[in-house]
């Protein structure tokens, strides 16, 4: 089985990169799993996945590094019940690749077969930082020395030459590094990344300094996540463009509420369902914009999954926030909303 790490930072695109990808393996007749690793409960990202009919599962409480033996136990489950030929993890947004890598091989040895060290870039980002004379974030930053492949996703919003200068940025942190751009929402060149994550393979990492892991793991203390899970029921009917609305008041109140104390979004997430129909929204650090994947007809009741990804806001300040934001969303939309 290959197993491919698709590591970046929130709002990149790695669960609609991972989702394509497994579309088109699944249409070669290959069988994928996708496990997704979180900090908090309650997640996106797995139900989004299960409803495009992909087996999945869950590893919450932090990075994945340290509950290998966690990862093992699901790994020969999947094994125990049906071979998978792909198993792809999205592992927690703020991991640090030469570490989690040395340790896989320290406790897999040869049992896995692992594709190179792959982290996903939003170039939309990117360009922003090209555009304002930011630094790199910190901890893409860091993700991308540590990398043997660089994506640059969201090629479609990108000029040749700022896809050139942002490629410039990256063989400045990590000369070496592999770059190839895509766009995950259109499927441009996911077929050439694809057959290299297949047939390429890990060389190995080289770790040697546990105080540098301390002092990356300082740097992203301050980050927080928080998952919750409601029940709605409306009056009449929301259609795909009052449900889009509704989300979006959801996420611009969220923003402005946890900007407000101070704190600073990385990212929102958003899946709603009634049982025939879902929509799974999205809004990264980046931008304000809301980008919407699936339809919905006339959904009256169902689920709505929160994911609040928030620095320098306090778990319980977020959960706080969602419930301030629920309280006044349900009263100008006319919508029963609990937990």
């Amino acid at each position: 089985m290959k197993v491919s790490f698709i590591g970046g930072f929130y709002g990149s695109g790695k669960t609609t990169l991972i989702s394509e990808m497994s579309k088109k393996l699944k249409e070669d007749g290959k069988t994928v799993l996708f496990i997704d690793n979180e900090k908090g409960n309650s997640n996106v990202d797995p139900l989004f996945v299960r409803e495009l009919g992909f087996d999945g599962d869950e590893l919450t409480g932090g990075c994945i590094c340290f509950y290998l033996d966690r990862l093992k136990e699901i790994m020969r489950n999947i094994e125990d019940k049906s071979k998978k030929d792909v198993l792809f993890v999205e592992p927690v947004s703020y991991f640090l690749p030469s570490k989690l890598y040395f340790d896989l091989r320290n406790e897999f040895g040869d049992e896995i077969d692992l594709s190179p060290i792959t982290i996903l870039l939003d170039g939309r980002e990117l360009k922003d930082v090209l555009d304002n004379d930011r630094e790199f974030p910190l901890i893409d930053a860091r993700q991308v020395k540590d990398a043997e492949i660089v994506v640059i996703n969201k090629l479609d919003l990108l000029s040749e030459d700022e896809l050139k200068d942002i490629k410039e940025m990256v063989y400045e942190l990590n000369p070496n590094v592999e770059i190839h751009s895509v766009s995950a929402k259109n499927g441009n060149n996911l077929d050439e990344l694809l057959e290299i994550l297949l047939k390429e393979t890990h060389q190995g990492s080289d770790f040697k300094s546990p105080a540098m892991f301390q002092e990356y793991l300082k740097s992203v203390s301050g980050i927080n996540e928080r998952g919750e899970e409601f029940k709605f029921q409306s009056k009449t009917p929301l259609n795909q463009p009052k449900t889009q609305e509704l989300v979006q008041d959801i996420f611009q109140n969220l923003k402005n509420d946890i900007t407000n104390t101070g704190g600073k979004i990385h990212h929102i997430k958003a899946y709603i369902n009634d049982g025939d129909s879902y929509i799974k929204a999205s809004m990264p650090r980046a931008t304000n914009e809301v980008d919407i994947t699936g339809k919905v007809n006339k959904i009256q009741k169902g689920h709505l999954v929160l994911n609040v990804i928030a620095e320098e806001v306090p778990d319980d300040l977020i959960y706080g926030t969602m419930l301030k934001t629920i309280a006044k969303i349900k009263n100008k939309h006319k919508i029963k909303i609990e937990n």
